[in-house]
């Protein structure tokens, strides 16, 4: 059968995002979003992603020349989108010196995360002197520390940061990390100043079931689709993104230019409550039958 990358390609772009996650639902979702961005305006750029642990592999991603598809669904009818806004991906390890040269890209923006809910933490052990430290609000802070000595602590060089793991006030958290580790490893007072000044750090609410690869039904989907993709995603169509940020971001970030269940607002509290009592109440009230 034919193969993806046969088919499709991705599109050489300036790399804006930067993404410390490969998972499943970070390519289903932002991934899925900024692609969408790059063909309905003129955002203009592409994904670096970062696999932030030591286990796993790009290699998959790597073979089909970093473009997948993800194929969304509801009750009544399904879409196909192909992906090809990903320009390169490394490993924090076993690539360090290729990510690590991403701190002195100049076009990049935009920091997005995944790490579970359990990766926005802070290690008094962690070391900036490790490549890279362990902990990934730990690589964070010395990515960004980096960009702030290579740019001379250029204010216009600062990035947003956008996590989307699934913890109460996230930016605010990961925030608090990296202040946390520029004290630990005694980082010039001009750094700090520059992260709270030069940086946003936003808190989200992201929501979208991502099923992942459909193994048992593979062969199918490959004849539906038309061609083998081995790093097909699999996802139901309804999404919801809430972006907590000053005004501003969302028009760096135009996603309802291009039609997407994006909200950016001042407060996320309410959708929070809302989903929480909504979707996460009934849950619980089914369990009971």
């Amino acid at each position: 059968m034919t193969i993806i990358k046969e088919l499709h390609s991705k599109i050489d772009r300036p790399i804006k995002v930067l993404q410390y996650g490969e998972g499943n639902f970070l390519r289903a979702f932002v991934d899925a979003m900024i692609d969408t961005l790059n063909e309905k305006t003129g955002f203009n750029g592409n994904i670096a992603i970062i696999k932030p642990i030591q286990y796993g592999s790009l290699d998959a991603l790597r073979n089909q020349g970093n473009v997948y598809s993800v194929l969304l669904r509801s009750a009544s009818e399904s879409e196909v989108k192909i992906v090809r806004s990903v320009q390169d991906c490394f490993g924090a390890y076993e690539d360090y010196e290729q990510y690590a040269k991403l701190a002195e890209n100049p076009d990049l923006r935009f920091v997005f995360s995944n790490t579970t809910e359990a990766g926005i933490t802070f290690d008094e052990a962690d070391l900036y002197s490790l490549v890279p430290p362990k902990s990934f609000p730990g690589k964070l802070t010395k990515f960004l520390h980096e960009r702030w000595l290579f740019f001379k602590g250029d204010p216009s060089k600062g990035l947003a940061i956008i996590p989307c793991e699934l913890i109460d006030d996230n930016g605010g958290a990961l925030l608090d990390c990296v202040k946390r580790y520029a004290s630990l490893w005694k980082l010039e007072e001009g750094f700090l100043e520059w992260i709270q000044s030069s940086c946003v750090f936003a808190s989200t609410l992201v929501d979208r079931i991502v099923t992942g690869f459909p193994s048992t039904e593979k062969e199918a989907v490959f004849k539906e689709l038309g061609f083998e993709d081995n790093c097909l995603v699999t996802g139901e169509k309804f999404a919801l993104w809430v972006i907590e940020a000053k005004p501003g971001l969302d028009q760096e970030l135009p996603f309802a230019k291009a039609g997407l269940p994006v909200i950016f607002t001042d407060d996320l509290k309410m959708y929070k409550q809302r989903k929480v009592r909504v979707l996460n109440g009934a849950h619980t009230g089914f369990a009971l039958l």
